[in-house]
């Protein structure tokens, strides 16, 4: 029973992830964040098919199934159950790793405030429903 709610949970995840890639990609190119970047930061859009099956492969083993797997260990021992325990465990991760890489950098790099925000905010919505997806299925 846990191995099939773990990889169905994975499955509505995914979507979500994929859902979510596309359209922070489809938002950025509407609201023309990525133009005033330069060309080594930003990767230019390229539709080959073995660019597309890298993103989803990538993106599917780093921010779904190892995040899963670790989620699954630590649901126990969390404060929260259901859909909260999974909002937290997500707005902690964005709060420890994501904001303190997007600060560094942001002293770094000179980009735009348009792309950092839409950065973080599109990374914030990943977070919210990767793991609301992994808090209501291991509830």
């Amino acid at each position: 029973m846990f191995l099939q709610t773990f990889l169905f949970s994975i499955l509505i995840a995914s979507l979500f992830l994929n859902l979510s890639l596309f359209l922070s990609r489809l938002t950025g190119s509407y609201l023309k964040i990525y133009e005033g970047a330069p060309g080594e930061v930003v990767k230019p859009p390229r539709t080959t098919l073995m660019d597309i099956f890298e993103l989803i492969l990538q993106a599917e083993l780093w921010e779904v199934l190892i995040p899963a797997f670790i989620y699954s260990l630590i649901y126990p021992f969390l404060p929260f159950s259901g859909i909260r325990a999974g909002l937290f465990v997500a707005l902690l991760i964005f709060i420890l790793a994501t904001l303190p890489e997007v600060f560094s950098l942001g002293t770094v790099l000179r980009l735009p405030l348009a792309f950092w925000l839409q950065n973080l905010l599109w990374r914030l919505v990943k977070l919210f429903l990767i793991f609301g997806t992994f808090g209501f299925f291991f509830n």
